[in-house]
């Protein structure tokens, strides 16, 4: 008995309708600078290198500052006591 839904025996699988897919991408504004005309692959690399230096900078200066936090604490615990 032959089925209305489609060819099973075709080894392809259900796919999504590839409109609302690209529309969802397109309308995302994470990918808009991507989408721009003038898009400059060599900046946007450079500018994203520089932006991950940036935030490991920060971590370093936020540990740091947790540990003078911290050492500031013992400090003036010690003093305290004394």
């Amino acid at each position: 008995m032959e089925g209305k839904r489609g060819d099973s025996g075709s080894g392809k699988g259900k796919a999504a309708p590839p409109e609302p897919a690209m529309g969802e991408l397109l309308g995302d504004e994470c990918y808009a600078d991507f989408l721009r005309e003038d898009f400059d692959v060599k900046a946007y690399t450079s500018q994203s290198i520089h932006q991950a230096v940036i935030a490991e900078q920060l971590a370093k200066l936020a540990q740091g500052i947790s540990q003078l936090d911290k050492e500031l604490h013992l400090q003036v615990s010690v003093m305290d006591i004394i």
